[in-house]
């Protein structure tokens, strides 16, 4: 059809949803091939003008991003990122969360492939580093409304194979290199996963330690096997996140330490600790004993074990031993026990 001034008119280009522009398709296509029976045979048949096709135009918020088919590479984990940063807050929720969800799992993966081989020390925190990285990820994706449900299941998956590698060789490596003792990873004794919902990320470098002792009035009973302590400090971790005044999103300590001496990982290090009480959490490395100290007396592997802890801590976060506390110093408390109060005093007077 022409203009006025003979030149071909064309049509004004208009946005509008996928459905309804598939829907005025549908119904021009009706009306040009409508069948002739449906027709009056008395009326003459008019020349059908097709009518004019509006373009559809995508909101580019709607439109997948141009990394999503790319393979896994290192080069696509820094395009995924970037796009976060700056797409990201403009696009779908979907694609939003699926970047979260890619840049999770990809460090994940190469985590994975790197720690295969026997790690240095050096290369073992760069990888814990990696692995907290895409933890962080996943977990935000987990508790992400936005989610879909297929989102949150990977999600969920990378988080499992999360805590798989953390027991793994590389995690060994570091747990050796530079701590006290070596550490138990959560992995190994059976930590349930952390609802990093209801947990606060650590405030600056820790200044401060802080010792407790569990004083279970029901206590999981102890035979030297490592067994018998991973079911007790999962019994830990299940009252404080279960209890109706903790109701915590782990296990309130960061480590936990056995009559054998044995030092098991619990809240990790990048979340504020639940063991002080409020403020006295904040920058606060929560160590507990396994026991009541009222009562006896810790066994010489434990203390030995528990020195050599405080001493890598404060090594590595240049705490000083004034800065070493009985729970009862900052609380009215009987913990951490008369006798675990007793070695401490002497320890910041050694």
């Amino acid at each position: 059809m022409k203009s006025r001034s003979g030149s071909l008119a064309t049509s004004p280009v208009v946005r509008l949803p996928a459905a309804r522009a598939a829907a005025l398709t549908l119904l021009a296509i009706s009306l040009a091939f409508a069948a002739p029976g449906c027709r009056s045979p008395h009326v003459a048949k008019a020349p059908v003008e097709p009518l004019a096709m509006t373009q559809y135009e995508p909101d580019p918020a709607d439109v997948a991003p141009p990394w999503l088919a790319e393979p896994l590479s290192w080069e696509k984990l820094n395009k995924v990122e970037e796009w976060a940063k700056t797409q990201g807050p403009r696009a779908a929720p979907l694609w939003r969360v699926e970047a979260q969800l890619v840049l999770g799992l990809g460090r994940l993966e190469f985590a994975r492939r790197d720690g295969q081989s026997k790690p240095t020390a050096k290369e073992a925190a760069e990888l814990d580093a990696r692995v907290r990285a895409a933890r962080a990820s996943l977990e935000s994706v987990v508790v992400d409304n936005d989610a879909t449900a297929a989102q949150r299941r990977r999600a969920e998956d990378g988080l499992r194979r999360a805590e798989r590698l953390s027991g793994g060789t590389y995690a060994k490596a570091k747990q050796t290199s530079g701590m006290g003792v070596p550490v138990i990873a959560r992995a190994q004794w059976g930590a349930a996963r952390a609802m990093v919902e209801r947990m606060d990320r650590a405030q600056g470098e820790y200044s401060r330690i802080t010792v407790h002792h569990s004083a279970d009035p029901n206590p999981v009973p102890l035979d030297g096997s490592s067994a018998r302590t991973f079911e007790a400090v999962r019994e830990i971790q299940k009252a404080h996140m279960n209890g109706k005044t903790t109701h915590y999103g782990d296990i309130g300590y960061h480590f936990v330490i056995d009559p054998y001496g044995r030092v098991l990982e619990g809240r990790e290090l990048i979340y504020q600790g639940a063991h002080a009480h409020g403020q006295n959490n904040v920058q606060n490395i929560g160590i507990c004993l396994i026991g009541n100290f009222d009562k006896t007396v810790p066994t010489k592997a434990a203390l030995d074990a528990l020195e050599k802890e405080i001493e890598a801590l404060r090594k590595r976060y240049n705490i000083p031993k004034r800065r070493v506390y009985g729970h009862r110093e900052l609380r009215s408390t009987d913990c951490p026990g008369a006798h675990v109060m007793h070695w401490l005093e002497s320890y910041r007077k050694s």
